[in-house]
């Protein structure tokens, strides 16, 4: 399976956090579908901060209607299936709005997370906020966590040509931060319930980072830098398995 094919079948997935199989075998060996997957992620856990908008509508008309301003015929007319009703057009129109509403706002969202130029850890810091510390519940704000240590993984280990090796070893520096004190910390503040439920998706990730950064080091001409990332994901798992217990 080509990654067109792949990228096409995640945008489709009820729950891409948990994709089908055969993309699992395809993500497993390919950190551009693995980014595009995150990236959907991350976009799903933004768009649950998004706030619906309250109505009032119903309790105002249920109020009219016990005070007797509104009629209430004896027999209500059968609707004609070829015409709706003001009502339904108007919260078809309601509908409608709230709709492009939400993909705007999801739209900006993928766009502000996509990668547009060179990252810079001030930016990374930023987009943690917005991820992280936003996100609207203590489980939202793990698997936010761990979707954007991947994409500090991608960001070490396909730098653009613009990045400079300063620039990358201050990410990975972050990187190590986060996966050895910050995802612990988020994860035991969980419920027990939760923690136990969510442990294995958090443990699985780090591994998989583990593999990447392990099989980048073979390349690199300078691997001491993957090397500390690799001791972090390993020391990160490590306090992970001792909340389990």
């Amino acid at each position: 399976m080509n990654c067109k094919a792949v990228r096409e079948q995640l945008l489709q997935c009820d729950d891409p956090s948990r994709p089908p199989a055969i993309l699992l075998r395809h993500l497993g060996r390919c950190l551009a579908c693995q980014a595009i997957r995150q990236r959907l992620l991350e976009v799903e856990s933004a768009t649950r901060a998004i706030p619906v908008p309250a109505t009032a509508g119903r309790d105002l008309l249920m109020a009219r209607l016990q005070e007797g301003e509104l009629p209430t015929p004896p027999l209500a007319p059968r609707p004609s299936p070829w015409r709706s009703s003001l009502r339904e057009r108007a919260h078809q129109k309601l509908a409608l709005a709230l709709a492009l509403a939400a993909s705007l706002a999801l739209f900006a969202i993928g766009w502000g997370f996509w990668p547009h130029g060179t990252p810079t850890v001030d930016a990374r810091k930023a987009e943690r906020i917005t991820l992280v510390e936003r996100a609207a519940t203590p489980r939202d704000r793990v698997r936010a966590m761990s979707a954007f240590v991947r994409r500090l993984e991608i960001d070490v280990l396909q730098p653009s040509s613009q990045t400079s090796a300063e620039q990358i070893e201050t990410l990975s520096a972050f990187y190590v931060e986060l996966v050895e004190n910050d995802l612990p910390a988020l994860v035991q503040a969980l419920p027990a319930g939760e923690r136990a439920a969510l442990l294995p998706e958090v443990l699985e990730q780090l591994r998989r980072g583990e593999s990447d950064l392990s099989r980048a080091m073979v390349d690199r001409p300078n691997p001491e830098m993957l090397q500390r990332m690799v001791q972090a994901t390993r020391t990160g798992s490590t306090r992970l398995r001792a909340l389990a217990a």
